[in-house]
């Protein structure tokens, strides 16, 4: 899996490829990509999930761990591109009500801008 970010004014789009975001393929690099970026006061961002097919519980713990890191002031994280079968999954875990979610990451970016 590949992770892209690109930065605009003070959100950032983390975009990781690869058509599963699991435990066993990718969870862990996305892990540290995102909390490096927290780390660093990074923290409005996009999470576009366009080239993602597929994630697992280990991914829904990732996104709420993250929820809990960003500051209360300000910050904010957004997913985008998210699939009909992802979308289903995080309604059925209620994953949905603690975030925003985006057709695209350019209307993500600038709903956070």
């Amino acid at each position: 899996m590949t992770i892209v970010t690109e930065t605009l004014g003070r959100v950032t789009t983390i975009r990781p490829s690869g058509p599963y975001v699991t435990l066993r393929t990718g969870v862990e690099e996305l892990r540290e990509a995102l909390s490096e970026l927290v780390s660093s006061q990074r923290c409005h961002l996009v999470l576009d999930l366009a080239d993602v097919e597929h994630v697992d519980s280990s991914f829904i713990g990732l996104v709420l761990g993250l929820l809990r890191r960003i500051p209360v002031d300000g910050g904010e994280l957004a997913l985008a591109g998210v699939n009909e079968s992802i979308a289903e999954l995080f309604r059925l875990t209620g994953v949905d009500r603690e975030f925003r979610s985006f057709p695209t990451a350019d209307i993500a970016v600038s709903a956070l801008r």
